[in-house]
């Protein structure tokens, strides 16, 4: 099943306050950690002023909780997307470039009126909006097979 489509940038803010795998939850926990540390280090830095240790502070602590979010609103591609869904796995196109997916390395399925995710371990995922099914059955049918083929690869 072949579904296109072209995402907007609100659809990967979903997908991103979605979450993904414990992973991705860890690295960004880690990652905001070691900023928040590198904010202490400054605001402790006695060669500079108090003002300019708080500052430095600040800044830093902003950077770690706006950048984590931000970053795939950055990378984010316009181009229309090609997804297909088969018994072995997703096949991707965004442009030029494209990519394949076997159901092992995919985590789960979620779907509500709005979008389908495909999620995978790494935590990236695919988002399909309804706006790529002709109507809802088609949208139900999409996340059946999809469900049903990453079923049969968890099992095996």
């Amino acid at each position: 099943m072949v579904v296109k489509y072209r995402l907007k940038r609100s659809d990967i803010w979903t997908a991103y306050w979605r979450g993904g795998s414990l992973k991705l939850n860890v690295f960004r926990v880690v990652m905001t950690a070691l900023l928040f540390m590198a904010a202490i280090s400054w605001a402790r830095d006695p060669s500079s002023s108090v003002a300019a240790r708080v500052a430095g502070a600040v800044f830093t602590a902003c950077v770690a909780i706006l950048l984590s979010p931000i970053y795939p609103l950055l990378r984010f591609k316009s181009d229309e997307r090609i997804l297909e869904i088969g018994p072995s796995g997703i096949a991707t196109t965004i442009g030029r470039r494209s990519g394949n997916i076997a159901w092992k390395d995919v985590a789960r399925i979620e779907s509500n009126a709005n979008r389908v995710y495909i999620i995978e371990k790494t935590g990236n995922s695919s988002v399909v909006p309804c706006e790529a099914f002709a109507d809802d059955v088609e949208q139900v049918r999409f996340t059946e097979l999809a469900t049903q083929w990453l079923n049969s690869a968890q099992a095996a």
